[in-house]
């Protein structure tokens, strides 16, 4: 994913490996992974000790909770002490962020170092706050939105402050946390900018300014959108945890409210609370705000949890532990309703009233929304409403049997997002054997251009098969470049899904991915050695120079209206539309076959077609019916001339019963 290219390239260029891959990721959570690149240049080897680092991240933030509950609820048994700490530890986020390189598990565990080191503070070891001004800081280094957490010390240390008149060790640490703030953002992110971005290239920057971010509060219209984004957020969190981060939150407050007539006496467990509460809201508020300033519409902007997530773990056990009252229960069970409704005044959710796979829901950015369960059977406002009244009945049945509830909606997310993540990397994330095939016909650090532009039509995964490729080779010197610049001053490769350079300039094409039709070039002849490269069209393979495509039911999922993946399969659900279309690549003329394999139960209403230009030229069209013989479908069609937006469409009717298994298309014949 972007995100995970952003942070694995800082961590590359930190340990000496400098590439075009300039971005907005800070480099806090890289300087953790950098030394494994030093280690290693084999990427299975560098994933798995990219995992390694997260879970160890994880477990010293888990060691860390534990310690701090002593502090936070000390009079729980033994037992249910260690039970609460456990299910805190399997909260969904947690398991599914700890197979990414997310920036989160350093997130959680700088938090909860920070947190540390302030209630040590606020309990009389005051020399310890410094530390926690540097962690705090860190958090900045980490992500943008350790600047709200920063805000969120400064009001906390003033209150220690007046508590202990130790101002000495308050000033410091706040000095610690600007020095560390302005550091990073004035002199050391333009710095490793600079050092990622190539001369006549500019960097790839998608964090909004802070100007635009502070604009969505003065204005009517982003202000409320801003409001319903921080509803959908919470309520997120509500769902995501039961009821029980609202039962948190609740019992924090009411911590906090008996400190106001005595803020010079306040204890350690309540200013260390109220750290954790407005680093909480502070976060969902300015999330929300960043998605308004870039008008991010996608569903799951609109309840967006993963950068909440980072600082949940405290509330989240005082969800737990804290004794149960009924306002706080109420409160989990009109919170969504109430999201529902402030959502529905938005023209821009009309997913809302869908019944479709998870509602567009990004599943990573929602690790713990077990209603995902329903998608697909009712639409999200139902879920919504189903999910609320759940949270509220597991939060008023005896505790045992609420955390056991708890613990199986924190089971069915693990299932959920282990699904996701298979999906997602046979889908784009799987690597061909291009970089295997780079490697071999060309020296690490060597020069390897990438040509960005994409054809017309270009989705998303082909958008990340190109991020993927600077990770599997990132010690290779890799850099956006024209053709002329290539030809002038690159000796390796380039990469490209268009063919009009090769077309244009006759440079030959030495290799192909199968399924995404990703393309590499070269000045040099290669040599013919036979050997093979999984999922790549190579050497003579007509496929190499003539579009041939093969994609599997995984690919053929994500260009569907009206299909489902079950059992490596698309099927038909008995909806009219279309069961497939795309690839929106490139195709040069010549005649081609396709040919689709699977179960063909009942092809009634069956309907295929080749298009091109944005699917307002038909090159093909024929209605099937009757039986298909031996599972296989298959047509012949002529492309007259070279495209750069060829898919091929398969309709189907509410009686069409079949399951396709993937489908291939090669050139029969290709014409001068």
């Amino acid at each position: 994913m972007a995100d995970e290219i952003g942070y694995l390239a800082n961590a590359a260029a930190l340990a000496g490996y400098i590439s075009d891959s300039a971005s907005s990721y800070q480099f806090g959570y890289s300087l953790f992974i950098a030394p494994i690149f030093r280690l290693t240049n084999n990427t299975d080897v560098l994933w798995h000790g990219i995992i390694a680092v997260n879970a160890l991240l994880f477990s010293i933030a888990f060691f860390l909770l534990y310690k701090l509950s002593f502090d936070l609820e000390p009079n729980l048994s033994p037992r249910y002490r260690f039970s609460i700490i456990a299910l805190c530890s399997a909260y969904p986020a947690w398991i599914s962020i700890s197979g990414y390189a997310f920036s989160q598990s350093a997130f959680v565990f700088v938090f909860m170092l920070a947190l540390t080191f302030l209630i040590h503070a606020a309990k009389g070891q005051t020399h310890r706050l410094p530390w926690h001004g540097l962690c705090v800081g860190y958090l900045f280094a980490i992500h943008v939105t350790g600047a709200v957490v920063a805000l969120s010390s400064f009001v906390v240390i003033f209150w220690l402050g007046l508590s202990t008149r130790k101002w000495s060790h308050v000033i410091l640490s706040a000095l610690a946390t600007l020095v560390v703030i302005l550091g990073y953002k004035i002199f050391f992110h333009p710095w490793m900018v600079d050092l990622m971005t190539p001369d006549q290239q500019p960097p790839a920057m998608h964090y909004p300014s802070t100007k635009a971010v502070l604009l969505t509060l003065a204005h009517r219209t982003t202000l409320i959108e801003t409001v319903i984004r921080s509803l959908g957020a919470f309520a997120y969190l509500s769902i995501a945890t039961a009821g029980f981060m609202m039962l948190g939150m609740g019992a924090s407050i009411s911590r906090l409210w008996t400190a106001r007539n005595h803020l010079k006496s306040a204890c350690p467990v309540q200013i260390s609370i109220l750290f954790c509460f407005l680093s909480l809201a502070g976060i969902v508020l300015v999330g929300s705000m960043m998605f308004t300033a870039t008008q991010s519409y996608r569903p799951d902007h609109w309840m967006y949890g993963r950068y909440a997530e980072g600082v949940l773990l405290p509330l989240l056990f005082i969800g737990f532990a804290a004794e149960r009252r009924l306002v706080w229960v109420v409160s989990a069970l009109l919170l969504p309703p109430i999201f529902l409704a402030a959502l529905s005044t938005s023209s821009q959710t009309p997913w809302m009233y869908t019944v479709a796979k998870n509602w567009g829901i990004g599943e990573i950015n929602a690790s713990g929304f077990w209603p995902f369960a329903m998608s697909g059977y009712a639409p999200f406002w139902c879920a919504i409403i189903i999910a609320s009244l759940v949270s509220a009945v597991i939060a008023l049945l005896p505790r045992p049997l609420a955390l056991t509830a708890v613990a199986a909606s924190f089971i069915m997310c693990m299932v959920i997002q282990w699904i996701h993540h298979e999906k997602a990397y046979k889908t784009f994330a799987r690597p061909s054997g291009l970089s295997e095939f780079v490697r071999s016909n060309w020296q690490t650090g060597s020069c390897l251009a990438l040509d960005t532009r994409l054809p017309d039509g270009a989705t998303v995964v082909q958008y990340q098969r190109l991020a993927l490729y600077r990770y599997y080779l990132f010690d290779y010197d890799i850099q956006r470049m024209t053709y002329d610049e290539w030809n002038r001053r690159c000796d390796g490769p380039r990469l490209s899904f268009r063919t009009s350079i090769s077309d244009q300039y006759q440079i030959p094409v030495m290799a192909k991915e199968a399924a995404y039709g990703l393309m590499v070039w070269s000045h040099k002849p290669l040599p013919r050695d036979g050997k093979t490269y999984a999922g790549l069209f190579t050497g003579n393979d007509p496929c190499v120079t003539s579009s041939c495509f093969d994609e599997d039911a995984y690919n053929m999922a994500q260009f569907t209206n009206v299909g489902t993946l079950s059992d490596d399969h698309l099927m038909t659900t008995g909806t009219e539309g279309a069961l497939v279309f795309g690839p929106y690549l490139p195709v040069r003329s010549g005649t081609y076959r396709f040919t689709a394999s699977g179960d063909f139960a009942d092809t009634e209403g069956l309907y295929a077609d080749v298009a091109v230009d944005e699917g307002k030229t038909l090159m093909f069209g024929k209605r099937f019916s009757g039986t298909i013989v031996n599972g296989i479908l298959s047509f012949d069609f002529i492309a007259p001339r070279a495209f750069d937006d060829f898919q091929v469409r398969l309709f189907v009717s509410d009686k069409t019963k079949l399951a396709l298994k993937s489908y291939a298309i090669r050139s029969i014949r290709s014409q001068n």
